[in-house]
C-alpha cells in the first residue's frame, strides 16, 4: 500500500477515536417522571431538588432547618421511621479546633435477612454562598428517589441505611458524629458516597478503598459505569476530602462518586437549577439504585478482602483486572522490549548511538513542548496567570484541550522532520519503546492504577515496532503493518483521549504541560511509523504548518469567549477575620492580586503571608486592615474537669452571641457544646480556640 494513502486512513483514526475517546463516559439520559416506579426518574427526584435547592442551607441557617424538614418529611411519606441524630462533632488538629452541634437525618429500609448493611449517603448543608443544587442537593434527591424506587422492587436481602449527613462543608462533622457516635455506624458494611464539584457530567468513581476489587467488579456490571484506576491515584494524592474519609478511615468499603463538570459554579450562587444538568442527577441516581440491589440483595461481608484492581472505561466496556498483574506485566513487558531490541542490534537494524539521540528527542522535546504548551495556557488562553478568580475559567475546555494538542501535534511532526536525517525511524521506535517501559515500570512500581495508560500501549506497540522492523514503512506498506498499527493507534488514543479530557476538567491550567508531553510521547514514542509516513508527503510542511494554525485559531476563540457576565459570573474571594482575644480584624482574599473589586477593602500593594490560624494550613492569602466590629467575645463556662492517665479533659460550653447577619439561627439562642482533650501534666493550663 502506498505510504500516503496509508498516513491518510491512520490520520482519519486518530481524529475519530479521539472524537469518540472525549466523551467516555457519559451520564445517561434523564428519565420523565412517568417511567416505570422501580426505575429511577431524574424528573422525578427534580421535584425534591426544587425545594431543596430554593435558596442557600448553610449551617445555622433557617433554610438548613428548613431542608431537614423537608427530608424527614418525604422519608416519612414514603413509609419509612426516620431518626434525628443530634450531636457535637469537633476537628482537632494543630490549627484551629472546628466544630458544630450537628443534625443528621438516617433511615432504615430493612432486609429479610440479618448481618451487616449497605450504606448510601449524602450531605443535606450547603456553602453560605450557594443554592447547593449540585452540591449536594442532587445526591440528596437522587437518594430520596432512590428509598422510593427501592420499596417498588425486589426484596433486599439487607438493610439499606440512608444518612443525610450535616455540615460537610464545615469540616466532614455529620459524618464523624455519625461515625464515632451513632449505634449504626458499626451495622455497616459497604458505603456508597455521593457528592459534586460542578454542575454536569458523568458520574464518576473517584475514590475507593484498600481491596476494592470486588466492588470495582459490581460497577463494572452496572448500565454506565464511569471510573477510571487513574483518576483515584491522582485523587488520593491530592488534600480533598469528602464524607467518604470518614467511612474509609474507619475501615469501611465503598466507594465515592462526584460529576465534576462545570467547575466554575462549584460553592457560588451558580450552583443552581438553572444549570445543574439532569442527566447528572440520573447518573447519580441510577448508580445508587442499581448498586443498592446488587449490594444489599446479597452478601456484603468480604468486600474488602478480594485484593485491588485496575479498571477504565473503552467505548461500550468497562475493563477491570486485578492489581496483582500490574508488575508481572511490566517484567513481561520489559523482557519483551529488551529482547526486540537486542534482536534489532545484532541485525544492524538499531545502533546504540541513534537509540540515545532517540532518547534525548523523546525526552527533551516532550519536556520542552509541555512547558511552551503551559505557558501558551497562562498567558494567551486565560488573561492573566492562573488564580482563583480564574480556576477552570474557560468557556470550552474541550475547544481548549483540542488547540493545545493540535499544536503539540504539528510541532511534534516538526521536530521528527527536523530531526529524520541523523533519526532514522527504526531507532526512533526503540527509543521510544525504551521511554514507554521505563514510565510502565514506574507507574506499576509508584502508582499501579494508572499504569495501563503506559502498559496497555507498550503491550500493543511490541508487535507493531517488531513489523516494523522486518521492513522500512517508506519501502513498502503491508496490510499487517497496517492493521496492526490502526490497532494500536486506536487502543492508545482511546486510552488517552478521555484521560487528558478529564485531565482539563479536573485540573485546569497544569493540563496543558501534560497534553503537551503525553502527545509527544504518543505521537513519537508509540506512532514513530505514523510520523515517518508523513515523509511522503509532498508539501510535507503543510500538515503541522495546518496544525499549529488551527490551534492556535481555537485558542483565539477560546480567548475572545472566556469573558465573564451575568451568565458566567467571575468567582471572587473576601473574608471578615475577627480575633476577639487580641481585638484585631483583617480583610483577607485567597486572590493572587487585587481586582477592582476586593481593591476597595485592600490596598493596592496588600501584605501576602500565609496566616494558618484561619484555615489550619498555611496557605498564603491577601491581608489588608479591617476595623474591628463590636460583635461580642464569645463567652466559654467550664462545665467538668478531669483527669485520667496523664489527659486532661475539659468539658465547656461556648456561647456565641453574634452571628452573620445572613444567618437566622435555628439552635435557640445560639449555644454550641463543645469539648476537647489536652495531653501534658494536671498542672498545665489547656487553651485551644474553637471555631463554630
Amino acid at each position: 500500500m502506498k505510504p500516503f494513502a496509508v498516513w491518510s486512513a491512520v490520520t482519519l483514526l486518530i481524529i475519530a477515536s479521539a472524537a469518540v475517546g472525549v466523551h467516555v463516559p457519559r451520564a445517561p439520559e434523564a428519565l420523565p417522571l412517568d417511567s416505570p416506579p422501580d426505575r429511577f426518574s431524574a424528573h422525578r427526584a427534580w421535584e425534591h431538588l426544587e425545594d431543596i435547592a430554593r435558596e442557600p442551607h448553610p449551617v445555622g441557617s433557617a433554610a438548613h432547618q428548613r431542608v431537614r424538614g423537608y427530608i424527614v418529611g418525604e422519608l416519612e411519606a414514603l413509609g419509612l421511621e426516620p431518626e434525628l441524630q443530634t450531636a457535637t462533632s469537633l476537628i482537632q488538629g494543630p490549627g484551629p479546633v472546628t466544630g458544630a452541634q450537628v443534625t443528621n437525618v438516617l433511615a432504615r429500609l430493612p432486609g429479610h435477612e440479618g448481618g451487616k448493611g449497605l450504606l448510601l449517603a449524602s450531605h443535606y448543608d450547603s456553602t453560605p454562598t450557594s443554592f447547593g443544587a449540585a452540591d449536594d442537593g442532587a445526591a440528596v434527591a437522587a437518594m430520596l428517589e432512590t428509598a422510593r424506587a427501592l420499596q417498588h422492587g425486589p426484596p433486599l436481602a439487607r438493610d439499606v441505611l440512608f444518612l443525610f449527613s450535616d455540615a460537610e462543608e464545615t469540616g466532614l462533622l455529620g459524618a464523624r458524629a455519625f461515625m464515632e457516635q451513632h449505634p449504626w455506624a458499626g451495622e455497616v458494611a459497604v458505603a456508597l458516597n455521593f457528592e459534586a464539584r460542578g454542575t454536569r457530567g458523568p458520574a464518576l468513581m473517584f475514590e475507593t478503598g484498600v481491596g476494592n476489587a470486588r466492588l470495582v467488579r459490581e460497577l463494572g456490571r452496572l448500565d454506565h459505569p464511569a471510573a477510571a484506576s487513574f483518576g483515584y491515584e491522582v485523587y488520593k494524592r491530592m488534600p480533598n476530602d469528602t464524607d467518604f474519609s470518614v467511612f474509609k478511615r474507619a475501615g469501611l468499603a465503598g466507594l465515592n462518586f462526584a460529576f465534576i463538570h462545570g467547575a466554575t459554579a462549584y460553592h457560588t450562587a451558580q450552583d443552581s437549577l438553572a444549570r445543574l444538568d439532569r442527566d447528572s442527577v440520573q447518573h447519580h441516581g441510577e448508580t445508587a439504585l442499581e448498586l443498592s440491589r446488587r449490594l444489599a440483595g446479597g452478601d456484603l461481608d468480604g468486600y474488602r478482602q478480594g485484593g485491588d484492581a485496575v479498571f477504565f472505561n473503552l467505548p461500550g466496556t468497562f475493563v477491570t483486572y486485578p492489581q496483582a498483574l500490574v508488575l508481572p506485566l511490566a517484567l513481561l513487558l520489559a523482557l519483551a522490549t529488551i529482547t526486540l531490541l537486542a534482536v534489532g542490534l545484532r541485525r544492524g537494524r538499531l545502533s546504540i548511538g541513534r537509540l540515545l539521540l532517540g532518547l534525548v528527542v523523546n525526552l527533551a522535546g516532550a519536556l520542552i513542548l509541555g512547558f511552551v504548551l503551559m505557558f501558551a495556557a497562562s498567558r494567551l488562553v486565560m488573561r492573566v496567570p492562573y488564580d482563583y478568580a480564574l480556576w477552570n475559567g474557560w468557556t470550552s475546555t474541550s475547544l481548549y484541550l483540542l488547540a493545545l494538542t493540535l499544536i503539540a501535534a504539528g510541532v511534534t511532526l516538526w521536530i521528527h522532520r527536523l530531526t529524520s536525517r541523523k533519526l532514522d525511524v527504526e531507532n526512533l521506535i526503540g527509543a521510544g519503546l525504551l521511554v514507554w517501559l521505563v514510565l510502565t515500570v514506574l507507574l506499576s512500581v509508584v502508582a499501579p492504577g494508572a499504569s495501563y495508560l503506559f502498559a496497555l500501549p507498550l503491550l500493543l506497540a511490541l508487535p507493531v515496532a517488531a513489523l516494523w522492523l522486518r521492513e522500512a514503512p517508506a519501502e513498502r506498506v503491508t496490510l499487517v503493518q497496517l492493521g496492526s498499527l490502526a490497532l494500536l493507534t486506536a487502543v492508545a488514543v482511546l486510552l488517552w483521549a478521555p484521560t487528558l479530557a478529564l485531565i482539563g476538567v479536573a485540573l485546569a491550567a497544569p493540563a496543558a504541560l501534560l497534553v503537551g508531553v503525553f502527545a509527544f510521547l504518543i505521537l513519537v514514542g508509540l506512532l514513530a511509523p505514523y510520523l515517518a509516513l508523513s515523509r511522503s508527503l509532498p508539501r510535507w510542511w503543510v500538515v503541522p504548518a495546518t496544525a499549529v494554525a488551527l490551534g492556535l485559531v481555537l485558542i483565539v476563540a477560546v480567548r475572545l469567549a472566556s469573558r465573564y457576565d451575568v451568565d458566567n459570573r467571575r468567582p471572587n474571594s473576601l473574608l471578615y477575620f475577627l480575633d476577639a482575644e487580641e481585638e484585631t480584624a483583617s480583610w483577607i482574599s485567597f486572590n493572587r492580586a487585587p481586582d477592582a473589586w476586593t481593591r476597595r477593602f485592600l490596598t493596592d500593594d496588600p501584605e501576602r503571608t500565609p496566616r494558618p490560624e484561619i484555615l489550619g494550613f498555611p496557605i498564603p492569602v491577601l491581608r489588608g486592615s479591617a476595623a474591628v466590629a463590636s460583635l461580642g467575645k464569645p463567652e466559654v463556662t467550664l462545665l467538668a474537669e478531669r483527669e485520667e492517665a496523664g489527659v486532661r479533659t475539659l468539658d465547656v460550653r461556648i456561647a456565641s452571641h453574634s452571628r452573620p447577619a445572613a444567618f437566622t439561627s435555628s439552635c435557640g439562642p445560639g449555644r454550641e457544646s463543645a469539648r476537647w482533650r489536652s495531653t501534658g501534666s494536671g498542672s498545665s493550663p489547656a487553651h485551644a480556640r474553637a471555631r463554630l
